[in-house]
């Protein structure tokens, strides 16, 4: 249920910072969202401990239905136009056109193979490869890993506030992001036996992402047009969605039938590939007026 809920949730509340904000204040917008949601992640681990020692799971998980309930009160103050669809379309067909939209639209397009490259190694690094690392390959209890988790979640709020501080160019974030993440994935397979050093690598992989993420995220957010934004959105969840649970599944498997450094040689070749995809394709080198495309 909580999975169906978060399905039509996430496209959504994408869906609407086209709608509230201009293109210029869109970095801005998402660097702010980043930021509110990593906070949120430390508020969130530290509050549930102390919950989880003086309240029943059935009083928690309802302070929790009741805090959705709030959200979409404040939801209903924002007051922008939209495009109401008068359409009979079956979720298929809703699908199909989304897609074909994401397909037509070279930008789009290739930044959903883009992310769809990131997404299989790092959702998966995070969510199993890490913790594996921390509960079986260091024997540490689950408060390093927590701790780590929110360490992570600083250094994103901390490096989101530096994006929005400086003017870069969305090609070059990008670059910047995969690299740093390739150094990071590199100096975990140097240092796998030095828990601190192992960690340093976390953080700057975290960098990487954030250097990525938000231009991209942000650029993507002002070239769809308003009428498809809520299929092309739906249309990449539905993509991401579909490879979070694949990566979390080729890391399971690595670490079970292979060892530890042959999981970080995957994620290093995935970036790799990810690395000459976009110095390959030019879609990616917008200049900052995101129309015409910086020559190679």
């Amino acid at each position: 249920m909580s999975s169906i809920i978060n399905s039509i949730f996430t496209p959504a509340i994408a869906s609407l910072y086209p709608l509230i904000l201009s293109k210029k204040d869109m970095k801005i917008g998402k660097s702010y969202r980043t930021m509110l949601s990593k906070l949120q992640l430390i508020l969130g681990v530290g509050l549930s401990g102390i919950l989880f020692n003086v309240m029943s799971i059935e009083l928690i998980m309802l302070i929790n239905g009741v805090s959705f309930i709030i959200s979409s009160l404040f939801e209903r103050q924002i007051k922008e136009s939209y495009i109401i669809q008068n359409t009979k379309e079956k979720f298929l067909s809703l699908l199909k056109n989304g897609l074909n939209y994401v397909i037509k639209t070279p930008l789009l397009f290739h930044y959903n193979v883009l992310s769809t490259l990131l997404n299989l190694y790092f959702v998966g690094y995070l969510a199993i490869f890490v913790r594996y690392i921390f509960l079986e390959y260091y024997n540490l209890n689950e408060i390093y890993y927590s701790n780590t988790v929110i360490a992570y979640s600083i250094i994103i709020i901390l490096t989101t506030y530096i994006i929005n501080k400086i003017d870069l160019n969305e090609y070059y974030a990008i670059l910047i992001g995969l690299f740093t993440q390739l150094f990071a994935i590199v100096m975990s397979l140097m240092f796998i036996d030095h828990l601190y050093l192992f960690i340093i690598s976390i953080l700057l992989s975290n960098v990487g992402l954030i250097f990525y993420n938000i231009p991209m995220v942000s650029k993507i957010m002002c070239e769809i047009d308003k009428e498809f934004m809520s299929r092309a959105i739906g249309t990449m969840s539905f993509i991401s969605s579909v490879t979070m649970p694949l990566s979390n599944y080729i890391y399971g498997l690595l670490l079970e039938k292979y060892n530890v450094e042959f999981a970080i040689i995957f994620t290093l070749f995935v970036l790799i590939v990810s690395v000459i995809y976009v110095l390959l394709r030019k879609e990616f080198r917008f200049d900052d007026e995101g129309k015409q495309m910086i020559k190679s």
